[in-house]
């Protein structure tokens, strides 16, 4: 059995891998706005770029409410549930809970009186990320419920497919990862089934962490690979990512170059992409690969503590 306080270590790096998923899902929200894959007026598709790029500050609320004027005085409804949508992820980004959930209950009423019901989900998965992190299970759970309920109400695909991942997502911050590869496979099987290709990507993704997390590397390989051969590039740096680790692991230098270079030239196009655990990890393995200690010892400082680094 593990220690108490290796345990706790476990859990904190279950909760970094949550972190980093909904990172890179957030910035797939962003990146597919700059082609206006919304269908919203430009104008307010370049307003609401300007409000992501601001995300983390105080002034983003007041440009949150100009958004939502404008989009209002085009009848601009989808607009206006992006307006939301930015206010109250940038309460997430915070840790204002009470705002976050202030904004949720304000976007669910607009929401449900739109043709753009989905943005009920928006919030409410960023506010059962905060309840996992935040180690309260039970309430997230009890949060999962009531979501997958209102989903099937609505009879909204995307609330349903996105169930079973949020709930994926609970059973993996658990350890019960078996659980979640469960889930997960649920996901991928409702989402075919329906033709929402737009979610494959990010559930192949987290998928793929689930069997990374049980060492299976040709399972998690397999997933990551769909991701790298599937049309949305927002979630393939993260591909690159694992895979890079992967190779690493297993001493294959030359493939694990490669995806590291396909990484490298990913994030040129995503300029927006923070530095996160994995990230530091692969460059922490790359450099002590090619016994290049001083750089190897400038990415080990970044991550959290030695716990983490021999579990991977």
């Amino acid at each position: 059995f593990y220690s108490v306080s290796v345990q706790e270590k476990m859990i904190e790096e279950r909760h970094c891998v949550l972190q980093c998923i909904f990172v890179f899902f957030f910035l797939a929200i962003s990146v597919e706005a700059q082609n206006n894959q919304f269908k919203i007026d430009d104008r307010l598709y370049d307003y609401y770029c300007k409000c992501n790029k601001v995300v983390n500050e105080k002034k983003v609320l007041a440009m949150c409410d100009t958004l939502f004027r404008m989009a209002a005085g085009k009848h601009d409804m989808k607009a206006q549930c992006l307006a939301c949508y930015v206010r109250g992820y940038h309460f997430y980004r915070i840790n204002d809970v009470t705002s976050l959930n202030r904004t949720r209950d304000e976007l669910y009423r607009f929401s449900s009186k739109s043709p753009y019901t989905q943005y009920i989900f928006g919030l409410w998965n960023l506010y059962i990320n905060h309840l996992t992190r935040t180690y309260k299970y039970t309430q997230a759970a009890r949060e999962l419920k009531a979501y997958q309920k209102k989903a099937v109400e609505l009879k909204s695909d995307y609330g349903i497919g996105n169930a079973y991942s949020r709930m994926g997502d609970l059973y993996y911050m658990q350890g019960q990862v078996d659980l979640s590869i469960e889930q997960y496979t649920k996901t991928l099987d409702f989402f075919r089934t329906t033709g929402n290709n737009k979610e494959l990507s990010h559930t192949y993704n987290s998928l793929g962490l689930a069997y990374y997390s049980k060492q299976d590397y040709k399972k998690a390989a397999g997933c990551f690979n769909h991701t790298l051969s599937g049309d949305d590039d927002n979630y393939k740096g993260f591909a690159c990512i694992l895979l890079a680790i992967m190779n690493l692991n297993e001493n294959n230098f030359t493939e694990a170059e490669k995806y590291a270079g396909k990484y490298d030239k990913w994030k040129e196009s995503h300029p927006q992409t923070g530095d996160n655990y994995y990230i530091n990890l692969m460059k922490l393995k790359y450099y002590l690969a090619k016994n290049d200690f001083p750089m190897a010892l400038t990415y080990c400082d970044s991550l959290k503590d030695s716990i983490q680094i021999s579990q991977h």
